[in-house]
Parts: C-alpha cells; structure tokens; sequence
C-alpha cells in the first residue's frame, strides 16, 4: 500500500484540524486469545488517510465523529470496520483482526475497560429454553369451531344430557373463558420475551458506555422512555444500536421528549410517589396481628 506509514513512531495526519479530531491509539493482534500482535496491518480513515502498524502492532489515528475507520490484514483483506462514533469513547482501542466481536478499550475517564465478548448467547439460551418449558403458550392458536365441539367434558368429568342445559353452550362459553385466558398467557409471554430481550441489551452499564449518563435516576428514565422497541433492537447490531443511544442522549439532554413521555421532572416525582406508597403498603404488611392459633 504506497500511502502506508511504516516507522515506529507513527504520527498523525497533519490536514486534519486538531479541534475537531481526535488522537486514538491502541494495538491491533490477530486474536484475542494469543494478543499476537499484527505489525504492517493497515488501517484506513474514511477521509482518505491511511497508515499501518510498527513491529508492535501499535497504530495511531485522528478521527472526527463522522468518520469510519476500517482494519485490514497485512495482504489487505478487510477485517474489522468501525464508526468513528464509537471509537471516540476511548483514548485506547485494541482490534482482534480474527475476533472483531471483542470489544476493548481504554476510556479517558482514566480506568480500563473489562475485556468482553459481545454476543446475545447466554440470552438466547434463556429464550430458546423459556420458548421449550412454555411451548404451549407461545405456540397458542385460536381454537376453530370443530375443536370445541370436540370437547364433551368439563376438565375430566363427562357432562350429562339429562341435566337439562345446553351442552353446545356450556362448551362454547367455557372454551371462549379458555380461549380469553391462554391468549393472555401468550401476550404475557411475548411481552415477557420482549422486556427480557431489551433489559439483555440496554444494560445500565450500556446506556452509561454510550450516552455518558451517569445517575441512576436518568438512565431509568431514559431506559423508560428513549429506548428502542425489541423489534428494532433485534435489528441492530451493538454499534448500530451505539449510535442510536448517541443520538437519543442527544435528544434526552436538549428535552426533546419521546411521544407521550413526562418530563424527567415530573417522572421523578411519579417515581417517588410510586415508591412512597410500596414502602406504606410494605410497613402496614408487616404490622399486621398476627392470628393466634
């Protein structure tokens, strides 16, 4: 690559002006198991700037927020791209050219970052094994007319003629009763699978990583209010679902409110009475007399 930089000491690019960029600096190894470190990787800034790594591994770059940034092996296969939104996090980012999933950087907020692999598995365990224990519920279908008439019991017990009612009636009025509450126990189910699925996603761990709020009372509400519906959750990958949370924070710190959301005021204050009123019901719970035997 003839626009590679190939000293120790890579500089940064002088057309960029140091006002609106930022240095990053990190090490780019070919996995994250061995930390093999990749000298003459390249690395390629969506404003044209290129460079490569030293013998170390070690790559120095400016990016502004708008930029991508993109990794490439010594032979120029591409490995890793990234946004620059992202990166801009971090003072220091390592790249794994064969495991781009692992996610590691050092913040400028001075402490380093745990080293984690970002997957949904553990997540998706949990699912798959809640969709096979509750099976039915999720696999629940409107039963037709055929399958009620089929049904000339109650529970276990068969239902007389000589009673005197209907019998058509009677199975019809307890098969709708039937009908009406799986089909609760389905929306439950799928609200469940949903709220589990955003709660796996938009941890507050995240939503701090992304959107730089810090008190606990804030990240609920924007948890509450600005977060993505599962649908397009499940269509965001984690740096696509990254930029989305930028850009909510953006809208949360200037007031732009969601539709039918309070202000965060007036949610703290709902927040409180809610919680005032847990803590009476709690304390009169346990004065109760108890019954003497």
């Amino acid at each position: 690559m003839g626009g590679t930089h190939n000293s120790s000491h890579l500089k940064p690019p002088n057309k960029l002006p140091q006002q609106s960029a930022r240095l990053i600096s990190g090490y780019v190894y070919e996995t994250f198991t061995s930390k093999k470190p990749v000298p003459a990787a390249i690395i390629k800034v969506s404003d044209g700037f290129t460079t490569s790594t030293d013998k170390t591994g070690f790559y120095q770059i400016n990016l502004k927020r708008g930029d991508t940034v993109r990794f490439y092996d010594p032979t120029g296969r591409l490995a890793v791209t990234y946004p620059a939104a992202y990166l801009l996090f971090y003072q220091h980012f390592n790249v794994y050219l064969q495991d781009p999933e692992y996610l590691k950087g050092q913040m400028d907020l001075g402490h380093e970052l745990a080293e984690v692999k970002v997957t949904g598995r553990d997540y998706l365990k949990d699912s798959l094994m809640r969709r096979y224990l509750y099976s039915d519920i999720f696999a629940y279908k409107k039963p037709t007319l055929a399958d009620a008439v089929t049904v000339p019991k109650i529970g276990k017990v068969p239902i007389p003629i000589a009673l005197g009612v209907s019998v058509s009636g009677v199975i019809r009025w307890l098969q709708s009763q039937k009908n009406n509450k799986d089909l609760r126990f389905k929306q439950f189910a799928f609200y469940a699978e949903d709220e589990g699925y955003i709660n796996h996603r938009l941890s507050p761990s995240t939503i701090e990583l992304f959107t730089r709020i810090k008190d606990e009372d804030s990240i609920r509400y924007f948890k509450n209010y600005y977060r993505p519906t599962a649908l397009q959750l499940r269509d965001m990958n984690d740096l696509e679902l990254g930029q989305y949370l930028m850009k909510k924070a953006h809208d949360f710190r200037i007031g732009a409110l969601p539709q039918n959301a309070p202000s965060f005021p007036d949610y703290q204050r709902m927040y409180q009475h809610a919680q005032n009123l847990n803590e009476t019901k709690t304390s009169e719970d346990t004065t109760l007399p108890v019954k003497q035997r």
